[in-house]
């Protein structure tokens, strides 16, 4: 599995560390927020790219509404503007 499609499971975590789940989300904080960053970084790559909206969450394994947060996210790829001329 790609490192950016990696979900922490604080449920698999709460139950393997046996902490209550408001502590594995203490625990767990630092590390959610790189990996945020991370999959953030690689949605402004391939948005840079010329990637869709679709395109882009398939690659990064997120949802839509993830990737439409991010500002300027082109709704059609290159090829098909260039069909649309």
């Amino acid at each position: 599995m790609s490192p950016l499609k990696a979900k922490l499971d604080v449920k698999s975590i709460t139950a393997w560390v046996r902490v209550a789940k408001s502590q594995a989300y203490i625990l767990t904080k630092d590390i959610r927020k790189h990996v945020t960053w991370i999959r953030d970084k690689h949605i402004e790559i391939l948005k840079e790219e010329g990637k869709t909206v679709r395109e882009i969450a398939a690659e990064v394994g997120c949802g839509i509404a993830t990737v439409s947060r991010h500002d300027g996210v082109p709704n059609t790829t290159m090829s098909q503007m260039k069909q649309e001329d």
